[in-house]
């Protein structure tokens, strides 16, 4: 009986540590709209937790269209650990021109 319940009990310790969807969060901090105002582009901030630091996706999507959770199709690129400056987690995003989107 004691090997069971150690066994219960690592297996729901390792349980807790392991997420099906690695994204703890999924939270949108920028939205910028091309200049022809046809697509946004989307700064979302992701946190795996307590042991990693802040992922960012950029996505690019139709004007207004909200995301509730990721969706690789619209997906341009991923940061790990991005920061704007030495206060400033994250990314700016701007568009030089209407078919061209900078990530900085």
């Amino acid at each position: 009986m004691k090997t069971i319940s150690v066994t219960l009990l690592l297996a729901f310790f390792v349980s807790s540590c392991i997420s099906i969807n690695t994204d703890m969060s999924f939270d949108e901090v920028s939205r910028v709209p091309s200049p022809d105002g046809q697509v946004d582009a989307l700064l979302v901030e992701t946190n795996g937790g307590a042991t990693t630091s802040f992922g960012y996706s950029v996505f690019v999507v139709s004007k207004g269209v909200r995301l509730k959770s990721r969706d690789d199709k619209y997906i341009v690129a991923k940061l790990y650990g991005a920061v704007r400056s030495k206060s400033a987690y994250g990314a700016n995003l701007n568009w030089p021109a209407r078919d061209r989107l900078s990530i900085e």
